[in-house]
Parts: structure tokens; sequence; C-alpha cells
């Protein structure tokens, strides 16, 4: 099952991330990630196996992040890439979440015949961009958080996060069908 973090807050954010992660690991998973917010850019770091291993690449690599998951496979191979979070293209929405995202082929069928070019095979990279699509399109960053998540979105837990200091929390499906928070 997979876990997801997110902080923003006065604490060193990397480390509540990680701790946070380590946490999940009873409940087994494949891989594991943090996304961070730089130049109001997202960038992602991503690793197969365990959160100790994403630690290490994180240290190395003098990453800091704000946003976490550790994952467990169902919708394409365990690779790197396939690993969460996801970004849209234009590295200004990240997500990731639990559960599958029950209309993700018609999201990305509906991307790819307006010629969006996928790199995973995840149903998380298809609601990325087309998260993304969705807060270009509307007029105000808040409500169109609840109206994108609630339309596209079905089937799942997890957190959404647009380059700025908000992250969207949100459960869909048949348990609390269209119920959104902003943290």
């Amino acid at each position: 099952m997979c876990g997801i973090m997110g902080y923003i807050g006065d604490r060193d954010t990397t480390k509540v991330i990680l701790e946070g992660l380590a946490k999940h690991e009873y409940r087994g998973y494949d891989s594991a990630g943090i996304a961070v917010i730089k130049d109001n850019k997202i960038s992602e770091l991503r690793t197969i196996g365990r959160v100790s291993q994403l630690a290490e690449r994180v240290a190395k690599e003098h990453f800091t992040g704000d946003f976490g998951h550790t994952r467990w496979a169902t919708h394409g191979g365990v690779t790197e890439n396939n690993a969460h979070p996801h970004v849209s293209s234009d590295h200004r929405v990240v997500l990731v979440h639990n559960g599958i995202i029950e209309n993700a082929r018609e999201i990305r069928a509906d991307l790819e015949a307006h010629g969006i070019k996928f790199h995973t095979e995840t149903d998380t990279e298809s609601a990325a961009v087309k998260g993304r699509q969705a807060w270009t399109a509307a007029a105000g960053l808040f409500g169109s958080a609840g109206t994108m998540i609630k339309r596209f979105f079905s089937g799942c837990a997890g957190m959404l996060r647009r380059a700025a200091k908000h992250i969207w929390t949100f459960l869909t499906g048949p348990w609390k069908k269209g119920k959104w928070g902003q943290n």
C-alpha cells in the first residue's frame, strides 16, 4: 500500500518527509520518491527500494523536499521512472496518490489525442498532466483545484501541489465521492 507525506512548515521539511515515509515501511512498497519546489518549478527524486536508499540520494544530491510517496505498483512496472511523485511536463504541478485513478485511461487517451507524450506507464502521470491543463484553463486557483479533483480523479486519495505554498489533499471514490480539502 502506498504512503503519502506532505509538509509545509518551519521544521526541516526533508527530514519530516523522510521520517514520515519511513514510518510507512511496514505497509510494504517497491519504490519511494520526494519532490521539491525551487524557483517556482517542481523537481522530483525517485528510487527503487527502501526509503533509506532515497535518503542517501537526497543527501548526496543536496535535495530538499516537501512532498513524498512510497509506491506499491498498480500501473506500470517497478521502475524508477514509474515511481512517484509525477510532475506535469512544465514542472508546475506534482501529484502523488493512493489507489487507482479509475478514469486514467480516458484521461490519457484524451491527452494523447491532443499530442501529449507520456514518459511513464502510470495513471498518476496522466492525472498530473490533466491537472496542469485544468489549472491553466481555470480562472481561480482554489476553485479550480476542487473542480479538477472532483471531475478528473475518481477512485483515489492523494495530494496535489502547484508551484506555490498550497497542498491539496483529496479523497474520492465510493467511500467519499468528491470530498477534498486544502491544507
